[in-house]
């Protein structure tokens, strides 16, 4: 890996692009402080001497407890005052960091501000969650009844449809030739280009600061693409003939719906509707009968506080039967829908 010499700029005097090796200004002879911002000056050449490059790699530089001087890696006393290493170090900002400008860091006010506002916003949507989903229990009363019943009725009738087969009973009308479905099928072959890895490269995609003035390039591996031909299979779609039929057929079909309701019952009196059917139910033209049917039971409420809400629940029919007009209850409400109704 290549090294390359940094540079520090002097806080007391201003003295700019100082050599990182240097411990001392050269404008006013200050000592390099603990907390030296080192920095690569832009077109900063490789070293080859070997003397600066074993200076390079023998760590980050430390600093005396006691005077504050600089000292390279390997030495184990104070250059300066005798000071033995590692008593009553300084801390150093600027060590052997992987970043060339470290990002400032959080202080301990930050982080507390930031988890106050998430625990914060998790409390207030646990708030509402509670506050508009959780379940509760109200008192309301009876206000009324409807209920809805319907009868699908049918009739056997002459109707037109259209098929590739004709059914039994089915009687053609017209047939023509259709495509049903379509065949996928290898037509040629077409010459084309497309982008292929053909090897890789290294370059240098930033430094490190080995913190003692000097810094490491950091290398990074990236592709080389090229250009390959390959035949690419063109495909047709060839049609699929085949005859379709128009044909008459008689079958029962959905006529029309026969409903009786009643949407204000104080009383629970349901009753289907009445219906007039034609003919009997044999498989004869003109002739009806009953299909499905359906029914719908709905009791009424208001809620029993200072500002009474209106709720409708829909309920089987034998649960809708044992409910009295007038009478009060206690229900579970969730979501807008009640539920486990108790008399009061």
């Amino acid at each position: 890996m290549a090294i390359r010499e940094g540079r520090w700029d002097c806080t007391q005097c201003g003295t700019k692009k100082i050599r990182g090796r240097e411990m001392s200004c050269p404008g006013c002879g200050v000592k390099r402080a603990s907390d030296t911002k080192f920095y690569l000056a832009e077109g900063e050449p490789e070293i080859t001497d070997p003397e600066q490059i074993k200076r390079a790699m023998k760590g980050a530089d430390w600093y005396c407890g006691y005077c504050q001087r600089g000292n390279q890696n390997d030495s184990n006393k104070c250059s300066q005052c005798g000071a033995e290493r590692g008593i009553s170090p300084v801390p150093r900002t600027e060590g052997d960091s992987d970043i060339l400008t470290p990002a400032t860091p959080r202080t301990t006010a930050d982080l507390k501000k930031t988890g106050i506002g998430i625990a914060s916003g998790v409390l207030f949507l646990i708030f509402l969650i509670t506050y508009f989903a959780w379940p509760s229990r109200i008192e309301v009363d009876v206000t009324g009844f409807s209920w809805e019943r319907s009868i699908e009725v049918q009739a056997y009738r002459t109707v037109v449809e259209e098929d590739w087969d004709i059914p039994p009973r089915g009687r053609e009308i017209s047939h023509r030739r259709e495509v049903r479905s379509y065949n996928h099928v290898l037509d040629h072959y077409e010459t084309r280009t497309r982008q292929v890895q053909t090897g890789s490269e290294d370059y240098t995609c930033g430094s490190r600061n080995l913190g003692n003035g000097y810094f490491e390039d950091v290398k990074c591996s990236r592709p080389i693409y090229g250009t390959e031909s390959y035949q690419e299979p063109v495909y047709r779609d060839d049609p699929v003939y085949d005859t379709k039929y128009r044909y008459n057929i008689n079958k029962w079909v959905h006529d029309r719906t026969e409903t009786a309701r009643d949407s204000e019952a104080s009383t629970k009196s349901p009753l289907w509707p009445k219906i007039t059917l034609a003919g009997t139910t044999a498989d004869v033209l003109g002739n009806e009968r009953e299909g499905s049917r359906s029914e719908k039971y709905i009791v009424h409420f208001v809620s029993k506080n200072k500002k009474p809400k209106k709720y409708s629940q829909a309920l089987n029919q034998i649960e809708w039967n044992t409910f009295e007009y007038g009478a009060t209850y206690e229900a579970k409400l969730f979501l807008g829908n009640l539920s486990e109704f108790k008399p009061k």
